[in-house]
């Protein structure tokens, strides 16, 4: 009776493991594939100069006036640009020639303007941005449980490998515990650097911070620098990468709020009203 039973708890665990590896290995790779692949949010044309505007802003030469008619150009536009850069100016990229939504930064690795940037990542060769900030911590989650069971499962195969009477052949029974060892080190390992990573990235998302943002705060055009300007509270900080649909939380499908160009507020930064900020120059 107790064969009978071992045998059938094993049967279960096995097909517990075979069921979960496949799971978490598909959701890795369509996690990582949504990552690398998703096309970064195009910024609306009402962000960039016209072929007049451009004209004109080249022939200013002094940096003060090229600063003053940015200013009144996103005042004129209403864009709903909340922060600055230094001195309180407009941010502007002189490199695909648009006022700077919030939040967003050029990269010289895309060679484009990302909204909501939050890093480049080498890993998958793309940025992390509003487009694709869903798909990346899944990507991280996914990853980490996946190196969890590759090296319990690596574990337990090595310390039931050790109890074995040795036999004759020791070079295969050497091999399989040097492969062994080696995945469940691996593992571990990778394991490690992605939970670091992950609880990272997760402190990020309940302040409402991108990596860039946690290095310098944003600049607010009338309360200067705020470490938490976009913070809303834990749960709406959730919400506005996650989506309020909890059946898509944990799937790589697109359900982050907002635009990726404009965002809302702390209310005690009195903020709310756009028209108020725009009309300092």
């Amino acid at each position: 009776m107790n064969n009978y039973t071992d045998l059938s708890i094993s049967i279960y665990l096995l097909l517990f493991s075979i069921v979960s590896y496949n799971v978490l290995f598909i959701l890795f790779l369509w996690s990582f594939w949504k990552s690398s692949y998703t096309q970064i949010t195009t910024i609306p044309k009402e962000f960039y100069l016209t072929a007049s505007e451009t004209k004109y802003f080249i022939e200013l030469e002094d940096d003060h006036d090229r600063s003053v008619f940015l200013n009144n150009l996103s005042v004129t536009k209403q864009l709903p640009i909340l922060t600055a850069g230094k001195k309180l100016n407009a941010e502007f990229c002189d490199i695909c020639f648009l006022l700077k939504p919030d939040r967003t930064h050029h990269c010289s690795s895309c060679m484009r303007c990302v909204p909501k940037m939050d890093h480049h990542c080498p890993w998958i060769n793309s940025c992390i941005g509003y487009h694709n900030y869903k798909y990346f911590m899944l990507f991280i989650f996914y990853g980490f449980l996946y190196c969890i069971l590759c090296f319990m499962g690596a574990l337990s195969y090595l310390l039931k490998y050790l109890k074995i009477r040795p036999s004759s052949d020791t070079i295969n029974r050497s091999w399989s515990l040097f492969c062994t060892f080696t995945l469940s080190l691996l593992s571990a390992v990778f394991a490690l650097a992605l939970l670091i990573l992950l609880l990272f990235h997760t402190y990020l998302v309940f302040k409402n911070k991108s990596t860039l943002e946690y290095f310098r705060a944003p600049n607010f055009r009338h309360n200067g620098h705020r470490i938490y300007g976009f913070n809303l509270g834990w749960k709406n900080n959730f919400l506005q990468v996650f989506g309020s649909n909890i059946k898509y939380w944990l799937l790589p499908v697109f359900s982050s709020q907002g635009d990726g160009v404009s965002f809302r507020i702390r209310s005690n930064l009195d903020h709310e009203n756009y028209s108020l900020l725009l009309s300092t120059v």
